[in-house]
């Protein structure tokens, strides 16, 4: 079973607890230009935040309490041990399961900024990859 697998397993059978995903840009000369630009940045570009482009290099719970400054904090402050990606950073995706449901959010320049479409479902992004292909 898959890290992605056992998440989706594990995130069904705990809709009342929140979970957080980082997930970062993959590592291609493709997306270098993208990597830790700002929100605006792609907008002015007519650049997307597509999940294909991006790797998930992170899950955990979050405590009640618990903020996205804070998982920004701790991704930058007091790294786990078990997080192989790099600081968390402009351009990166963190999203939030709470009460069943996935809110993503861009890390920018200053704060987070709510995705609307930032699916990261296996249909998402296979019709993704299918739209891509077509237009080559």
């Amino acid at each position: 079973m898959t890290q992605k697998e056992r998440m989706r397993k594990q995130m069904g059978n705990t809709p009342s607890l929140r979970r957080f995903m980082i997930y970062q840009l993959k590592r291609s000369d493709e997306l270098h230009g993208i990597r830790f630009e700002p929100y605006d940045y792609l907008k002015q570009n007519g650049l997307t935040c597509d999940a294909l482009n991006y790797d998930l290099v992170y899950s955990g719970y979050m405590r009640p309490h618990e903020t996205l400054e804070n998982l920004f904090n701790k991704f930058n402050m007091e790294r786990p041990d078990d997080f192989k990606g790099h600081s968390l950073s402009v351009s990166d995706v963190v999203i939030v399961r709470e009460h069943g449901k996935n809110t993503a959010y861009y890390v920018d320049s200053i704060g987070f900024k709510k995705l609307e479409h930032f699916e990261t479902s296996p249909a998402r992004i296979l019709a993704s990859r299918e739209a891509r292909d077509s237009g080559r």
